[in-house]
């Protein structure tokens, strides 16, 4: 009972928490528009910081292992999607920005190991093209998309991967998870609590949610990497729970992009969960559901 408490205390309600608090203080304490970049990728980020710092001593604040990076990634993400918005940033320079992040993300994260296959030198471009295509396609969305029900479908991939990663490689790493989806949820229930209007002052709620999604894909897509190439066999089904937001552009155009309403937000939700629902029987069927070396 103390362990599950424990769980939901430090690595569920604190980042939660945490992230709601920022997310609702700084639109009080900064510029309408700087409060629009940095709102629910400031908070996320914060809230992750907490509730890593909150895990356990195995969660080293001086990387002994790769996966441990992402307590100073996640900050950088955050930083780097509130600066690709800045007024007068151009397109390619978001890119440049987006790429810079995905390279020293998977320089990071991909591991060191002898056995590595394929070696090093391979998978940092491959986890680096990996991760710029997350942030590249779902910044590019058209700008109907990315509202509410955008931010809880990244949450929502989120929650997956955690679940994932705990059935597939193990409960520990998977508390790692958690806090990520944590972190995530606190601001979408920010989101959901604001007014029309005040999202309104506060800036553009795409642009807010376009600031998140660099931290989205380093938090989840390097979760995702590290949790893939641990067991044996490896978990590649890891990596659709972080892709299943793409499942949007469905309704990027076409006639599925003239469905509004509550029609939209059901057929929205059904793509994006019907992917994550594939991910988690590929995880299941796939795994031993052992616990690893994390």
């Amino acid at each position: 009972m103390r362990s599950e408490l424990e769980f939901a205390l430090y690595s569920v309600l604190a980042p939660a928490a945490a992230a709601f608090a920022v997310a609702r203080l700084l639109p009080r304490v900064l510029p309408a528009q700087a409060a629009a970049r940095y709102g629910l990728a400031a908070g996320a980020a914060t809230a992750f910081v907490v509730g890593y710092l909150l895990l356990p001593n195995w969660a080293a604040i001086v990387p002994a292992r790769h996966w441990q990076w992402l307590l100073y990634l996640a900050p950088a993400a955050a930083a780097i999607g509130a600066a690709s918005l800045a007024g007068g940033a151009l397109a390619w320079e978001r890119w440049l920005l987006y790429g810079l992040l995905a390279v020293v993300a998977a320089w990071q994260l991909v591991p060191t190991w002898s056995t590595l296959q394929p070696p090093r030198s391979a998978i940092i471009p491959l986890l680096a093209a990996y991760l710029f295509s997350l942030m590249a396609l779902l910044a590019a969305l058209p700008e109907r998309l990315l509202g509410r029900l955008f931010v809880g479908l990244l949450t929502a991939s989120a929650i997956t991967l955690g679940l994932l990663i705990a059935i597939g490689v193990s409960l520990k790493f998977g508390r790692v998870g958690a806090v990520a989806a944590a972190a995530l949820a606190g601001g979408w229930a920010h989101v959901c609590f604001r007014s029309a209007r005040s999202l309104s002052d506060a800036g553009s709620l795409s642009t807010t949610a376009r600031g998140l999604i660099p931290l989205f894909a380093v938090l989840t897509g390097g979760l995702a990497f590290v949790g893939a190439i641990e067991p044996q066999p490896k978990l590649y089904g890891l990596f659709l729970a972080p892709a299943a937001p793409l499942a949007l552009w469905l309704f990027a155009a076409g006639p599925l992009s003239r469905i509004a309403d509550v029609k939209a937000i059901a057929l929205q939700s059904a793509a994006v969960l019907t992917v994550l629902a594939t991910a988690l029987v590929w995880v299941v069927v796939g795994s031993g559901a052992g616990d690893s070396a994390y």
